[in-house]
Protein backbone atom coordinates (compact mmCIF):
# COMPACT_ATOMS: atom_id res chain seq x y z
CA UNK A 1 0.00 0.00 0.00
CA UNK A 2 2.88 2.35 -0.07
CA UNK A 3 3.50 4.40 -2.87
CA UNK A 4 6.51 5.68 -2.40
CA UNK A 5 8.83 7.54 0.90
CA UNK A 6 9.92 10.78 0.22
CA UNK A 7 13.23 12.04 1.82
CA UNK A 8 12.70 13.68 5.07
CA UNK A 9 13.27 17.39 3.29
CA UNK A 10 10.11 16.37 1.43
CA UNK A 11 7.97 15.28 4.90
CA UNK A 12 5.64 18.27 4.92
CA UNK A 13 4.38 18.79 0.95
CA UNK A 14 1.06 19.73 1.75
CA UNK A 15 1.96 22.24 4.09
CA UNK A 16 4.22 23.95 1.48
CA UNK A 17 0.82 23.44 -0.63
CA UNK A 18 -1.09 25.85 2.00
CA UNK A 19 1.02 29.27 1.01
CA UNK A 20 0.43 28.82 -2.27
CA UNK A 21 -3.30 28.11 -2.22
CA UNK A 22 -3.80 30.68 0.33
CA UNK A 23 -3.36 33.43 -2.12
CA UNK A 24 -5.80 32.38 -4.78
CA UNK A 25 -9.95 31.49 -4.64
CA UNK A 26 -10.44 28.16 -3.90
CA UNK A 27 -13.38 26.14 -5.20
CA UNK A 28 -16.67 26.00 -3.01
CA UNK A 29 -16.76 22.19 -1.36
CA UNK A 30 -20.13 21.13 -0.26
CA UNK A 31 -21.19 19.56 3.41
CA UNK A 32 -18.39 18.41 5.97
CA UNK A 33 -19.26 16.64 9.14
CA UNK A 34 -16.31 17.40 11.18
CA UNK A 35 -15.59 15.83 14.58
CA UNK A 36 -13.31 17.08 17.01
CA UNK A 37 -11.45 15.17 19.65
CA UNK A 38 -11.14 17.19 23.05
CA UNK A 39 -7.93 17.04 25.51
CA UNK A 40 -5.16 17.61 23.52
CA UNK A 41 -6.69 19.16 20.40
CA UNK A 42 -9.22 21.77 21.28
CA UNK A 43 -8.18 22.06 24.86
CA UNK A 44 -4.96 21.87 27.14
CA UNK A 45 -4.11 22.52 31.00
CA UNK A 46 -3.66 26.05 32.30
CA UNK A 47 -0.86 24.32 34.09
CA UNK A 48 0.53 20.78 33.94
CA UNK A 49 -1.95 17.92 35.56
CA UNK A 50 1.26 17.08 38.08
CA UNK A 51 1.78 20.44 39.02
CA UNK A 52 -2.18 21.30 39.30
CA UNK A 53 -2.47 17.83 41.22
CA UNK A 54 0.44 18.76 43.49
CA UNK A 55 -1.18 22.45 44.21
CA UNK A 56 -4.50 20.90 45.22
CA UNK A 57 -3.02 18.28 47.58
CA UNK A 58 -0.89 21.10 49.14
CA UNK A 59 -4.12 22.47 50.55
CA UNK A 60 -4.56 19.56 52.36
CA UNK A 61 -1.57 19.30 53.86
CA UNK A 62 0.14 17.13 51.34
CA UNK A 63 3.48 18.07 50.52
CA UNK A 64 3.89 16.06 47.04
CA UNK A 65 6.71 16.53 44.99
CA UNK A 66 5.50 17.74 41.29
CA UNK A 67 7.63 15.07 39.48
CA UNK A 68 6.74 12.62 42.04
CA UNK A 69 3.52 13.49 41.18
CA UNK A 70 3.86 13.22 37.30
CA UNK A 71 4.89 9.76 37.63
CA UNK A 72 2.97 8.36 40.14
CA UNK A 73 -0.20 9.92 38.57
CA UNK A 74 0.37 8.23 35.14
CA UNK A 75 0.49 4.51 36.79
CA UNK A 76 -2.09 5.41 38.74
CA UNK A 77 -4.27 6.18 35.65
CA UNK A 78 -2.70 3.43 33.72
CA UNK A 79 -3.85 1.17 36.48
CA UNK A 80 -7.13 2.15 37.05
CA UNK A 81 -7.75 1.85 33.33
CA UNK A 82 -6.33 -1.23 32.95
CA UNK A 83 -8.76 -2.64 35.56
CA UNK A 84 -11.54 -0.90 34.87
CA UNK A 85 -11.45 0.15 30.86
CA UNK A 86 -13.27 3.79 29.51
CA UNK A 87 -14.22 4.64 33.64
CA UNK A 88 -15.30 1.58 34.60
CA UNK A 89 -19.11 1.94 32.94
CA UNK A 90 -19.27 -2.21 31.87
CA UNK A 91 -19.19 -2.28 35.83
CA UNK A 92 -21.51 0.69 36.86
CA UNK A 93 -18.55 2.67 37.60
CA UNK A 94 -19.44 6.92 37.58
CA UNK A 95 -16.62 8.98 37.05
CA UNK A 96 -16.24 10.54 40.46
CA UNK A 97 -15.23 6.95 42.01
CA UNK A 98 -12.98 6.46 39.04
CA UNK A 99 -10.90 9.59 39.30
CA UNK A 100 -11.15 9.08 43.16
CA UNK A 101 -8.99 6.06 42.94
CA UNK A 102 -6.53 7.45 40.41
CA UNK A 103 -5.81 10.39 43.19
CA UNK A 104 -6.08 7.91 45.83
CA UNK A 105 -3.30 5.92 43.60
CA UNK A 106 -1.06 9.25 42.80
CA UNK A 107 -0.79 10.00 46.86
CA UNK A 108 -0.91 7.01 48.44
CA UNK A 109 2.51 7.23 49.29
CA UNK A 110 2.68 10.06 51.07
CA UNK A 111 -0.66 8.11 53.79
CA UNK A 112 -3.23 10.56 53.55
CA UNK A 113 -5.90 9.65 55.36
CA UNK A 114 -9.34 8.31 54.16
CA UNK A 115 -10.96 11.54 54.66
CA UNK A 116 -7.86 14.03 53.16
CA UNK A 117 -8.27 11.63 50.06
CA UNK A 118 -12.18 11.92 50.00
CA UNK A 119 -12.11 15.74 50.15
CA UNK A 120 -8.84 16.06 48.15
CA UNK A 121 -10.49 13.80 45.39
CA UNK A 122 -13.94 16.27 45.05
CA UNK A 123 -11.87 19.24 44.73
CA UNK A 124 -9.65 18.01 41.65
CA UNK A 125 -12.76 16.52 40.28
CA UNK A 126 -14.94 20.03 40.67
CA UNK A 127 -11.65 21.55 39.56
CA UNK A 128 -10.98 19.32 36.04
CA UNK A 129 -14.46 20.62 35.19
CA UNK A 130 -14.16 24.46 34.87
CA UNK A 131 -11.66 27.05 33.16
CA UNK A 132 -9.63 26.70 36.26
CA UNK A 133 -8.08 24.10 35.07
CA UNK A 134 -8.25 24.33 31.02
CA UNK A 135 -7.80 26.44 28.33
CA UNK A 136 -8.53 26.49 24.59
CA UNK A 137 -5.66 25.21 22.23
CA UNK A 138 -4.48 28.30 19.53
CA UNK A 139 -6.84 28.70 16.68
CA UNK A 140 -10.09 27.11 17.62
CA UNK A 141 -12.12 29.41 18.60
CA UNK A 142 -10.88 31.52 14.68
CA UNK A 143 -11.52 28.56 13.56
CA UNK A 144 -15.13 28.10 14.85
CA UNK A 145 -16.37 31.62 14.27
CA UNK A 146 -15.18 31.07 10.67
CA UNK A 147 -17.16 28.47 10.13
CA UNK A 148 -20.10 29.74 11.74
CA UNK A 149 -19.75 32.92 10.09
CA UNK A 150 -19.73 30.73 6.63
CA UNK A 151 -22.99 28.46 7.50
CA UNK A 152 -25.02 31.94 8.76
CA UNK A 153 -24.24 33.69 5.10
CA UNK A 154 -25.99 33.24 1.93
CA UNK A 155 -24.58 31.08 -0.85
CA UNK A 156 -23.45 34.16 -3.19
CA UNK A 157 -21.57 35.70 -0.10
CA UNK A 158 -20.08 32.25 0.83
CA UNK A 159 -17.34 32.45 -1.70
CA UNK A 160 -15.68 35.84 0.61
CA UNK A 161 -14.85 33.93 3.69
CA UNK A 162 -12.03 31.68 3.84
CA UNK A 163 -13.68 28.40 5.22
CA UNK A 164 -14.25 26.55 1.97
CA UNK A 165 -17.33 24.51 2.85
CA UNK A 166 -20.67 25.42 1.79
CA UNK A 167 -22.16 23.64 4.56
CA UNK A 168 -20.40 22.12 7.74
CA UNK A 169 -21.64 20.32 11.09
CA UNK A 170 -19.02 20.08 14.02
CA UNK A 171 -19.19 17.58 16.89
CA UNK A 172 -17.26 15.95 19.43
CA UNK A 173 -15.59 12.24 19.69
CA UNK A 174 -13.69 11.97 22.48
CA UNK A 175 -12.53 9.10 25.19
CA UNK A 176 -13.95 11.10 28.03
CA UNK A 177 -16.54 11.34 30.64
CA UNK A 178 -19.23 14.24 30.39
CA UNK A 179 -17.46 16.72 31.73
CA UNK A 180 -16.68 17.81 28.78
CA UNK A 181 -20.02 19.20 28.01
CA UNK A 182 -19.63 21.67 30.89
CA UNK A 183 -16.04 22.62 30.34
CA UNK A 184 -16.34 23.51 26.67
CA UNK A 185 -19.08 26.20 26.64
CA UNK A 186 -17.06 27.59 29.33
CA UNK A 187 -14.22 28.05 27.48
CA UNK A 188 -16.16 29.56 24.77
CA UNK A 189 -17.96 26.37 22.42
CA UNK A 190 -21.34 26.44 22.75
CA UNK A 191 -23.35 22.53 22.67
CA UNK A 192 -25.94 22.86 21.09
CA UNK A 193 -29.19 20.41 22.58
CA UNK A 194 -28.25 20.64 25.97
CA UNK A 195 -29.37 22.31 29.30
CA UNK A 196 -29.16 26.01 29.02
CA UNK A 197 -26.28 26.89 30.71
CA UNK A 198 -23.88 24.86 27.68
CA UNK A 199 -24.89 27.30 25.70
CA UNK A 200 -23.67 30.87 27.75
CA UNK A 201 -20.29 31.47 26.26
CA UNK A 202 -17.58 33.77 26.65
CA UNK A 203 -16.71 35.10 23.34
CA UNK A 204 -16.82 38.42 21.40
CA UNK A 205 -18.10 36.69 18.37
CA UNK A 206 -20.81 33.53 17.70
CA UNK A 207 -18.35 30.38 17.62
CA UNK A 208 -20.15 27.29 15.74
CA UNK A 209 -21.64 24.62 18.08
CA UNK A 210 -21.35 21.46 18.47
CA UNK A 211 -24.04 19.60 17.35
CA UNK A 212 -23.78 16.54 19.23
CA UNK A 213 -20.98 14.73 21.25
CA UNK A 214 -20.07 11.01 22.06
CA UNK A 215 -18.36 10.31 24.55
CA UNK A 216 -16.68 6.50 25.15
CA UNK A 217 -18.34 6.41 28.64
CA UNK A 218 -21.39 7.06 26.81
CA UNK A 219 -20.80 4.55 23.58
CA UNK A 220 -19.56 2.01 25.74
CA UNK A 221 -16.19 1.64 23.31
CA UNK A 222 -12.88 3.86 23.56
CA UNK A 223 -11.58 5.19 20.32
CA UNK A 224 -9.78 3.77 18.10
CA UNK A 225 -13.10 1.50 18.32
CA UNK A 226 -15.17 2.29 14.70
CA UNK A 227 -18.71 2.08 16.60
CA UNK A 228 -17.95 5.76 17.79
CA UNK A 229 -17.74 7.18 14.53
CA UNK A 230 -20.09 5.00 13.17
CA UNK A 231 -22.67 6.14 15.81
CA UNK A 232 -21.54 9.97 14.79
CA UNK A 233 -22.93 8.98 11.05
CA UNK A 234 -25.88 7.39 12.26
CA UNK A 235 -26.79 10.67 14.14
CA UNK A 236 -26.11 12.36 11.09
CA UNK A 237 -28.41 10.62 8.77
CA UNK A 238 -31.20 11.11 11.65
CA UNK A 239 -30.74 14.96 11.39
CA UNK A 240 -30.64 15.03 7.74
CA UNK A 241 -33.92 12.89 7.50
CA UNK A 242 -35.51 14.75 10.36
CA UNK A 243 -34.35 18.38 8.01
CA UNK A 244 -36.56 16.40 4.98
CA UNK A 245 -33.19 16.27 3.38
CA UNK A 246 -33.83 12.77 2.37
CA UNK A 247 -37.31 10.93 2.05
CA UNK A 248 -37.93 7.52 0.63
CA UNK A 249 -39.97 9.71 -2.00
CA UNK A 250 -37.39 11.09 -3.38
CA UNK A 251 -34.14 9.44 -2.48
CA UNK A 252 -34.73 5.87 -5.23
CA UNK A 253 -32.65 5.92 -7.71
CA UNK A 254 -32.61 4.60 -11.07
CA UNK A 255 -32.41 1.10 -9.57
CA UNK A 256 -35.01 0.92 -7.07
CA UNK A 257 -32.88 1.16 -4.31
CA UNK A 258 -32.73 3.75 -1.35
CA UNK A 259 -29.39 6.30 -1.92
CA UNK A 260 -28.09 7.02 1.73
CA UNK A 261 -28.00 11.15 2.33
CA UNK A 262 -24.83 10.68 3.86
CA UNK A 263 -23.33 9.82 0.02
CA UNK A 264 -23.43 13.75 0.32
CA UNK A 265 -20.87 14.02 3.02
CA UNK A 266 -17.18 14.03 3.59
CA UNK A 267 -16.24 12.77 6.71
CA UNK A 268 -13.32 14.10 8.88
CA UNK A 269 -11.95 13.67 12.38
CA UNK A 270 -9.03 15.79 13.86
CA UNK A 271 -6.97 14.34 17.37
CA UNK A 272 -3.53 14.47 18.53
CA UNK A 273 -3.06 10.49 18.66
CA UNK A 274 -2.80 7.41 17.37
CA UNK A 275 -6.37 6.21 18.60
CA UNK A 276 -8.09 9.18 16.60
CA UNK A 277 -6.02 8.58 13.30
CA UNK A 278 -6.69 4.80 13.47
CA UNK A 279 -10.03 4.74 14.30
CA UNK A 280 -10.92 7.35 11.84
CA UNK A 281 -9.26 5.62 8.80
CA UNK A 282 -10.64 2.17 10.30
CA UNK A 283 -14.29 3.87 10.20
CA UNK A 284 -13.54 5.12 6.84
CA UNK A 285 -13.30 8.48 7.68
CA UNK A 286 -10.51 11.12 6.66
CA UNK A 287 -7.93 11.88 9.66
CA UNK A 288 -6.28 15.26 10.66
CA UNK A 289 -3.56 14.58 13.15
CA UNK A 290 -2.45 17.70 15.06
CA UNK A 291 1.25 17.72 15.47
CA UNK A 292 2.52 19.60 18.76
CA UNK A 293 5.72 18.97 20.48
CA UNK A 294 3.53 17.64 23.76
CA UNK A 295 1.82 15.33 21.42
CA UNK A 296 2.32 11.58 22.08
CA UNK A 297 2.93 11.26 18.13
CA UNK A 298 6.23 13.06 18.83
CA UNK A 299 7.67 9.83 20.76
CA UNK A 300 7.84 7.85 17.37
CA UNK A 301 10.03 8.45 14.60
CA UNK A 302 8.91 10.50 11.85
CA UNK A 303 9.15 8.44 8.50
CA UNK A 304 7.12 10.22 6.46
CA UNK A 305 4.77 7.43 3.97
CA UNK A 306 2.15 7.79 1.67
CA UNK A 307 -1.33 5.86 1.94
CA UNK A 308 -4.58 5.02 0.04
CA UNK A 309 -7.07 3.36 2.22
CA UNK A 310 -10.13 2.70 0.37
CA UNK A 311 -13.46 3.85 2.12
CA UNK A 312 -16.62 2.22 3.35
CA UNK A 313 -18.67 4.52 0.58
CA UNK A 314 -16.30 4.70 -2.63
CA UNK A 315 -17.90 7.41 -4.32
CA UNK A 316 -16.55 9.70 -1.80
CA UNK A 317 -12.90 8.54 -2.78
CA UNK A 318 -9.78 7.07 -0.54
CA UNK A 319 -9.30 8.44 2.93
CA UNK A 320 -6.69 10.97 3.75
CA UNK A 321 -4.59 11.56 6.74
CA UNK A 322 -2.99 15.02 6.88
CA UNK A 323 -1.00 16.54 9.90
CA UNK A 324 -1.61 20.22 10.80
CA UNK A 325 0.11 22.53 13.44
CA UNK A 326 -3.27 23.30 14.70
CA UNK A 327 -7.05 23.34 14.11
CA UNK A 328 -6.68 27.19 12.17
CA UNK A 329 -4.64 25.10 9.69
CA UNK A 330 -7.84 22.87 8.34
CA UNK A 331 -9.42 25.97 6.33
CA UNK A 332 -7.42 24.96 3.34
CA UNK A 333 -7.83 21.08 3.88
CA UNK A 334 -9.77 19.41 1.24
CA UNK A 335 -10.15 15.48 0.53
CA UNK A 336 -8.94 15.73 -3.19
CA UNK A 337 -5.49 17.80 -2.85
CA UNK A 338 -4.45 16.74 1.01
CA UNK A 339 -1.00 14.30 1.31
CA UNK A 340 -1.68 11.32 3.06
CA UNK A 341 1.62 11.56 5.15
CA UNK A 342 1.66 10.76 8.63
CA UNK A 343 4.45 9.38 10.90
CA UNK A 344 5.59 5.38 11.91
CA UNK A 345 3.84 4.62 14.33
CA UNK A 346 0.34 6.00 13.08
CA UNK A 347 0.79 3.68 9.93
CA UNK A 348 1.56 0.26 12.32
CA UNK A 349 -1.87 1.51 13.80
CA UNK A 350 -3.26 1.35 11.34
CA UNK A 351 -2.31 -2.36 10.87
CA UNK A 352 -2.84 -2.58 14.59
CA UNK A 353 -5.16 -0.89 16.70
CA UNK A 354 -3.77 0.25 19.56
CA UNK A 355 -5.75 0.09 23.10
CA UNK A 356 -6.45 3.46 24.15
CA UNK A 357 -3.41 4.73 25.74
CA UNK A 358 -3.58 8.29 25.81
CA UNK A 359 -4.49 10.23 28.95
CA UNK A 360 -8.18 12.33 28.45
CA UNK A 361 -7.53 13.91 31.69
CA UNK A 362 -11.23 15.64 33.15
Amino acid sequence: MTDHLPSPRHSRPWRRALTVKAHGRRPMLKNLLLTFDVFGTLTQPQLPIARQYAEAASQFGIQADVHHVETSFREAYCRESALHPNYGTSVGMKAPQWWANVVRGTFKSYNPSAEVLGQLSERLYQRFSTKEAYRLQDGVLRLLQEIYQKNETTLESQAEGIWPWERTICGLLTNSDNRVRTILPRLGVPIMSSDDRHNEVDTDRRAQGMSFSVLSCEAGVEKPHPNIFWTAEEWLRAHLMNEGQSSSSSSLSSSGSTADPLDDWVFLHVGDDQKDVAGAMHAGWHAGLIERPTSVIDAHQQRPITMRVPRRRPTNGDMTVTIVNDVWDLRFWSPYESQTTWPEGVATALQHPPASEGIEHG
